[in-house]
């Protein structure tokens, strides 16, 4: 194992039931498409902060090796993905954990992006 990512996807605003259909369309394609991901899981949290009002996700996924990683980069289902987030108002929160001697480390980004599409 190379590298586990968990990712949180927090939407403070707006989110319909048709926006919720259509992630979960996109990320439901992806253990098809991306069979050779190691583990792909994908849901809303069992709890949320309650000062965090709004809809989140969490996406957590396995890497074998690095080629699997940059793959997964610039895969299709990835770059639906991104479209998605970044045509809405959201944060996200990614963890990426390497599974080799740096293990006791972990890097992470938080990405806020509330300029979405016509913001």
């Amino acid at each position: 194992m190379y590298l586990q990512r968990t990712a949180y996807f927090h939407f403070p605003g707006s989110f319909s039931v048709e926006d919720a259909a259509e992630l979960e369309g996109i990320l439901g394609r992806w253990p098809e498409e991306m069979a050779w991901l190691g583990t792909i899981r994908f849901g809303r949290p069992s709890y949320v902060k309650p000062a965090e009002p709004g809809d989140g996700y969490l996406l957590y996924l396995e890497f074998g090796d690095r080629e699997a990683f940059e793959r997964y980069q610039r895969h299709e289902c990835h770059l639906a993905l991104r479209a998605f987030l970044q045509a809405r108002t959201y944060t996200a929160h990614v963890y990426d954990l390497p599974l080799d001697a740096s293990a006791s480390s972990v890097h992470s980004a938080t990405e806020d992006l509330s300029q979405g599409a016509g913001h």
